[in-house]
């Protein structure tokens, strides 16, 4: 038995394959099986920032400068948007990951007059 690390969603899983590299709920088809938080838990915080290469997504700094990235929803907890780990290539269509000064930003009401896509 051997422990690994899913390169799709970043939490360890055990395995008898020595070359496993997906944990069995990703090879799932992550569409179907999609794992959805209200809350990110910080396997899934390490994942999305492993996904950007431990850079904010809007100020484009390195984590070793801003201190550690923090997920941002674009859309709203309370309008149904969750912290998914289904396929975290462009880390999420709703997740943005940005360091805590960015993610000050974007909630104030500076930024409430710019597009949603940023």
């Amino acid at each position: 038995m051997h422990i690994k690390n899913c390169k799709r969603c970043g939490r360890d899983f055990n395995s008898m394959e020595r070359n496993a590299k997906i944990c069995p709920n990703c090879r799932n088809d992550g569409k179907k099986n999609c794992m959805k938080y209200d809350r990110c838990p910080d396997w899934l915080k390490r994942a999305y920032r492993r996904a950007v290469k431990f850079k904010c997504q809007m100020c484009k700094k390195h984590e070793s400068k801003v201190g550690t990235l923090e997920p941002h929803r674009i859309i709203r907890g309370s309008d149904g948007g969750k912290y998914t780990a289904c396929d975290l290539k462009d880390v999420q269509n709703n997740i943005k990951v940005v360091c805590k000064a960015c993610h000050k930003l974007l909630h104030s009401n500076e930024f409430k007059h710019i597009s949603k896509s940023y």
